[in-house]
């Protein structure tokens, strides 16, 4: 599979998103915050990963609009540095 969106939301553990990841063997894989209250954890998985075989190409703030409030969420973009092509 060569792109892969996983938006985590707080049941999202390490040893899930690793499983899933192992599943669908993506060459890109991009994680999104479910909400503000979920970056600290997206940052967490994507620093774990950018040390296990992914290079770290993107990382972008997403402004969302839900019920006139503003929410920040994070969007990171990962490439697999063993599928290189």
């Amino acid at each position: 599979m060569p792109y892969l969106k996983i938006t985590e939301t707080k049941q999202h553990t390490l040893d899930k998103l690793k499983r899933i990841i192992h599943r669908c063997r993506p060459d890109v894989l991009v994680l999104e915050s479910e909400g503000p209250g979920v970056n600290n954890l997206v940052l967490r998985h994507a620093r774990y990963l950018s040390r296990n075989g992914w290079n770290r190409e993107d990382i972008d703030i997403v402004t969302k609009y839900r019920q006139n409030n503003e929410l920040n969420m994070i969007s990171i973009t990962l490439k697999n540095e063993n599928n290189r092509g």
